[in-house]
């Protein structure tokens, strides 16, 4: 999430989130956000993309006849102020609907906070939008207080590993023990694991021998609109390799 202001001068998600949090917004923020990013993704996949790998830092098209097409999924950031919504569960449902995306393709990323706040009415909540089929992903672990009681208390897919654990992996013994018990405990429990903040190939080659199925950071690509990356994919996809 950016804010562009008319001079073009971008805000970043660190100077304004709290602020709309504050202000009471923060949900018609997050309701907006969900709805475009299911609409992109929809339009991508009736668009039919086509059959993509990433290699060397880039994410080309292959011929049909070689590889599947590329599953694409989209993941988006929900506030914990959501969960004091009697509707939340139908109004996604309804975005959903709208769009016309199946909730397979549709991961939320929430934070422990959730819990924290009203931690049977959260469980509940994920129970029904586990019901339309959406994945729910548990942000920036590792962070928090309790996370690790988390992990078998509420109905989580997938880790994300936060970026403090990741930027040092290749150097400090102590971070790479860390990501590798978190990798281990995630796999034991059925879920996935994202590592947030790749920088580097050596941090990717650390990530991938332990087991870890995703990742992102600038080593794949920064922050972009659709538009930009719709226009990178079609370019991409006329002159592979």
């Amino acid at each position: 999430m950016r804010w562009q202001q008319p001079d073009g001068n971008i805000i970043y998600p660190d100077q304004f989130i709290a602020l709309a949090e504050e202000m009471g917004v923060i949900t018609a923020i997050d309701q907006w956000v969900l709805r475009a990013a299911c609409q992109q993704l929809r339009t991508w996949q009736q668009q039919e993309m086509g059959a993509w790998q990433w290699v060397e830092g880039r994410l080309i098209q292959q011929p049909e006849a070689t590889l599947p097409s590329l599953a694409m999924s989209m993941n988006v950031n929900l506030s914990s102020h959501h969960f004091a919504q009697k509707k939340l569960v139908e109004t996604f449902a309804s975005i959903l609907q709208d769009t016309g995306l199946s909730g397979h393709y549709l991961k939320l990323e929430i934070t422990e906070s959730v819990f924290i706040q009203n931690a049977k009415e959260a469980a509940n909540m994920l129970s029904q939008l586990k019901q339309l089929n959406v994945q729910i992903c548990l942000d920036d672990f590792g962070t928090g207080y309790s996370s690790l009681s988390y992990l078998h208390q509420f109905p989580i897919d997938m880790v994300k590993v936060d970026r403090s654990f990741i930027q040092d992996i290749d150097t400090d013994p102590e971070k790479l023990e860390i990501v590798r018990a978190i990798v281990g405990l995630c796999h034991t429990l059925n879920m996935a694991v994202t590592a947030e903040g790749i920088e580097t190939l050596q941090q990717r080659d650390i990530l991938l021998e332990l087991g870890c199925e995703y990742g992102q950071g600038r080593l794949y690509w920064g922050a972009t609109d659709g538009a930009t990356l719709t226009q990178a994919l079609e370019f991409t996809g006329q002159n592979p390799g």
